[in-house]
């Protein structure tokens, strides 16, 4: 019978371990591979810094940049059916995310782009773009 009950306790004990452990790892992307992917899944959350935003009409656009994943995304407090979207030079498009109708009245954010040479852009449901500069260039 003890030994059954230390058994179970063991683990109980390895299970907490394990969870500790997956909780405290870093994050789970690097550059191209988080292309479209959400920062909070993949662990590219944390200390992460605004490099840049706008603020047009009552509408602000931040571009986040975390650089353990070094990859961007764009932040936001705007209406459903807004997407979210980051954009290189070039003019390439990453990280479309349509926010839904969840409720959420805070901030909503756009899926990464690879590295921090881009711009955050939010596309209002009346197609109008507002968009940050490209981070490190000239206002």
């Amino acid at each position: 019978m003890y030994v059954l009950g230390g058994l179970l306790s063991l683990g109980i004990f390895i299970e907490v371990v394990l969870a500790v452990k997956d909780a405290s790892s870093g994050p789970r992307c690097l550059g191209s591979s988080c292309v479209g992917l959400d920062a909070r899944d993949l662990r590219c959350d944390s200390k992460v810094e605004t490099l840049t935003s706008k603020t047009t009409r009552g509408i602000t656009v931040e571009l986040r940049y975390s650089p353990s994943c070094n990859a961007s995304w764009a932040k936001s407090i705007v209406p459903v059916g807004s997407t979210l979207y980051v954009q290189d030079i070039k003019g390439q498009e990453f990280g479309h995310y349509i926010v839904p109708p969840d409720g959420i009245m805070t901030a909503h954010y756009g899926n990464m782009g690879v590295g921090k040479e881009l711009k955050a852009c939010v596309r209002l449901p009346n197609t109008q773009d507002v968009c940050t500069i490209i981070a490190g260039s000239e206002k």
